[in-house]
């Protein structure tokens, strides 16, 4: 299931993962695994970070092979701990389409994310 955000709803997450981000494209989606681009290819790319809450702050994490798979890989595939959200800033043709967040079914964040819908 994928919900559309204001920026107002994730600006915290973004502020973590993304500071530089000035687009108005924000989307939820539950999801147990997530598949990304990380290599140009005709104009497109997508830019994946995971965040974490350190006590009552939300940073990046680093997206350790143990846990994501092989994130050097042209299109990793992995899995998404209850613990994380993995953000993605996507660009398709050479235009943002916005940034992702992906949350487990079982996430902590789940509830803060249900509630700004």
């Amino acid at each position: 299931m994928t919900t559309t955000l204001r920026k107002a709803q994730v600006a915290e997450i973004i502020a973590a993962t993304f500071p530089e981000y000035r687009g108005r494209k924000f989307r939820a989606c539950e999801s147990t695994t997530v598949a990304v681009e990380n290599v140009w290819g005709g104009g497109t790319k997508d830019d994946t970070r995971a965040v974490k809450q350190f006590g009552n702050k939300l940073a990046v994490a680093e997206m350790k092979a143990a846990a994501f798979g092989d994130t050097r890989r042209a299109f990793p595939s992995f899995e998404v701990p209850d613990d994380v959200l993995v953000v993605v800033h996507s660009i398709f043709c050479g235009r943002d389409v916005g940034i992702t967040i992906h949350y487990s079914p079982n996430s902590i964040f789940k509830p803060r994310l249900i509630e700004a819908k």
